[in-house]
Parts: C-alpha cells; sequence; structure tokens
C-alpha cells in the first residue's frame, strides 16, 4: 500500500521518520501539498512494484492522469513485463477494495462520532 502525507517542507523530519509506523507492505512519501506526484508514481513503479511483481504482472491504477503508462516509460524495467489496466473514470469508489469497504465505514464512523461538531463534506 502506497501513502502520501502532507509535510510542509515536503520530506520527513528526523522525529517523524524515527516515529514513523513501519510495515513491510507499507510505503510511505511525504509531499508539500500530500498528493501524489507523477514522479513518486514513478519511483513506486520502479522501487516497489518492479521489485516485488513477477515476471508477467498486472498493475491494475484508476484514472487519474499523472500514472499512465506514459509515466512509467522511463523507468527501466529489466526482464518484467507488465499490463496496465485502467479503472473507469468515476467508478474508482465503486470498484476497489477500499473505497468499497474500508473507507465507507471509516466515513460512517467518523460522520457519526464527530459530524454535529465537524461536518464533513466528503
Amino acid at each position: 500500500m502506497l501513502i502520501v502525507l502532507q509535510e510542509p517542507n515536503g520530506k520527513f523530519g528526523p522525529l517523524v521518520q524515527r516515529a514513523l509506523y513501519k510495515a513491510e507492505n507499507i510505503v510511505v512519501f511525504a509531499t508539500k501539498s500530500g498528493k501524489l506526484t507523477s514522479e513518486l508514481a514513478a519511483k513506486w513503479f520502479a522501487e516497489i512494484f518492479l521489485q516485488n511483481s513477477g515476471d508477467n504482472s498486472i498493475l491494475c491504477l484508476d484514472s487519474w492522469t499523472g500514472q499512465t503508462e506514459k509515466t512509467f516509460e522511463k523507468v527501466k524495467k529489466g526482464n518484467k513485463s507488465y499490463k496496465i489496466l485502467t479503472i473507469p473514470p468515476g467508478s474508482t469508489g465503486l470498484i476497489q477494495p477500499l473505497g468499497c469497504l474500508h473507507f465507507s465505514t471509516l466515513e460512517k464512523f467518523f460522520e457519526e462520532m464527530f459530524g454535529p461538531y465537524y461536518p464533513l463534506k466528503l
């Protein structure tokens, strides 16, 4: 899982680096905006996806234009072969497991707990 967090200068300070939870299947990047960039998508593709995928793999992406096949063209792939499948625009929340199950449950929880104090506009 890739998580992108917002940090004022775009990188984690030493205290955050030490305190940040680390797991084998979670990769955390920091940006000034807290949003994924094309450069980080290419970095994830090269350092995480290609290193952990088989010789013939499928990569399923949402329709964000910053992570298309063109984004990954310059990455050295070695002997790896992959196919990119793109989820149609507007359907990510209906198809992705976290969008269907996990995030909707969290949204309901936060709405029930904090809704009267902090109305969410999700």
